[in-house]
């Protein structure tokens, strides 16, 4: 099963899928400085980059 997920800060678009793994994988993936899912399991996603952001990331001074 494929979801879309949405940065909120640029408004990039990701595809993301499940899969899994032998061995339990522990990792987050971000977009401008968001954590937008973090796991700690043998099933894990995959993030594909489906449209660019449309807004500028600028990052907080």
């Amino acid at each position: 099963m494929t979801t879309l997920v949405t940065c909120p800060k640029c408004e990039a678009v990701y595809r993301r899928r499940e899969v899994k793994a032998m061995n339990r994988d522990r990792d987050t993936f971000e977009c401008c400085g968001v954590v937008l899912e973090s796991w700690n399991s043998s099933r894990f996603p995959m993030f594909e980059l489906v449209t660019p952001g449309t807004k500028p990331y600028i990052p907080e001074a």
